[in-house]
């Protein structure tokens, strides 16, 4: 990935003053990501970022909506900079910011992958992949879901295949960007094979009122029983708590879902309510597990 900082309304020694620019640009350098800056000038329509202007592995960042336009024609992943109270309408961008604060390489990394349809890789652990899934996973998830007692406990793909395959497609196309997680694809290293689907949701319920993060992991049958899902699940908690920032990650479990209960248990989780009847006739029970 290569970025094009483009801005009209500013020169680069005013743009190295933003708040968070000095520590991306420096992080941008430790990764070996190649930058640039370039001021618009009036009629500017080339400047000497050219080289880099047709390159598929370009990410532009720019405050000038037309310069949005020219670049988005050309299919290259653009993000507005609007500083507060501008009223300027972007339209083609993947997202508009208006700071740089807490921002680092895998922020920009993530919008570009995920704009030219390439895996966002989470997490790496000794046999699996966790990384956000691709339109073309949906198939061997689809299969993953329908297995018996699948759907049993877990709130996983509808039956209706068409249905489905919509759903997952927007769930893709927007929980990432507007969260920065959800529910991946674990792939197996060995194979590249997905073996299933964890990750981690938002969820607002009676239960959390102000809102809670919650662990979700559904394996395939066939890859049961081989520590998979404790490998996936535990190095998720590390990237919530390391990464994300959360101080908790909670779960809720079927009460007869008694592999699910004792994963949890085995992860370090705390049963912290013994059952509630959230769902009509269904009993579940809550578990916690602290960044501490």
């Amino acid at each position: 990935m290569d970025v094009l900082f483009c801005m009209k309304g500013m020169e680069k020694h005013e743009f190295m003053m933003l708040p968070g620019v000095e520590q991306l640009l420096r992080g941008f350098r430790a990764d070996n990501v190649w930058w640039v800056f370039k001021k618009i000038e009036r009629n500017d329509q080339r400047g000497r970022a050219k080289r880099v202007i047709y390159a598929d592995n370009l990410l532009a960042v720019t405050d000038c909506p037309e310069t949005v336009n020219r670049l988005s024609s050309k299919g290259i992943c653009c993000i507005g900079y609007q500083k507060i109270g501008n009223a300027d309408y972007f339209d083609g961008v993947e997202l508009v910011l208006n700071s740089f604060e807490g921002l680092d390489t895998a922020f920009f990394l993530g919008i570009h992958h995920r704009f030219r349809g390439l895996a966002v890789v989470i997490r790496e652990t000794e046999r699996l992949i966790i990384r956000e899934s691709l339109k073309g996973d949906f198939e061997q998830l689809y299969q993953i879901s329908r297995e018996t007692d699948s759907d049993t406990y877990t709130e996983t793909m509808t039956e209706d295949y068409n249905e489905a395959k919509e759903g997952f497609f927007a769930y893709i196309a927007c929980q990432y960007r507007y969260y920065g997680f959800g529910l991946w694809s674990v792939v197996k290293k060995e194979t590249g094979e997905i073996i299933g689907r964890c990750g981690l949701s938002p969820v607002v319920d009676d239960i959390s009122p102000q809102g809670r993060v919650e662990i979700g992991y559904l394996i395939s049958t066939n890859h049961r029983h081989s520590g998979y899902g404790y490998e996936a699940c535990r190095s998720i908690l590390n990237y919530a708590f390391e990464v994300l920032g959360c101080p908790e990650v909670m779960a809720v479990i079927h009460q007869d879902n008694y592999p699910s209960q004792k994963l949890a248990e085995k992860l370090g989780f705390v049963r912290i309510r013994k059952e509630i009847a959230s769902i009509p006739n269904e009993l579940w029970r809550v578990f916690k597990i602290s960044a501490e």
